[in-house]
């Protein structure tokens, strides 16, 4: 009579755990990296505009902070509203140009849609 050979179970399913826990956690570390950055309630700020070019803006936050915002061509020393978002895991704070700012643009610079 053969003798049949069974692997060792307990060593199989340990392996097992491991690679579908790891797994898990990397699926859930890329969900939260997709999700983090449209959780959240934005906050609206109204800034003032220190310098603008065509390509960014300069900007005086009401708390006394100064940050660049991926949007020029506004019109310097503007009041403007923007929209704060802070990401819950990194914690930082990402700003975009309120919808329906675009009077505040200068004349001299045209948003091609």
């Amino acid at each position: 009579m053969l003798s049949k050979h069974h692997p060792n179970l307990t060593s199989l399913s340990r392996t097992n755990v491991m690679l579908i826990t790891s797994l898990g956690l990397m699926l859930l570390a890329l969900a939260i990296a997709a999700i983090d950055p449209i959780i959240g309630q934005p906050t609206r700020l109204q800034v003032t505009v220190l310098d603008s070019t065509a390509e960014n803006s300069l900007l005086a936050l009401p708390d006394g902070r100064v940050t660049t915002l991926d949007q020029g061509g506004l019109t310097k020393n503007t009041q403007v509203t923007i929209c704060s978002r802070t990401h819950l895991v990194s914690g930082l704070e990402h700003f975009n140009l309120s919808p329906h700012q675009e009077a505040t643009l200068s004349p001299e610079i045209h948003i091609l849609d």
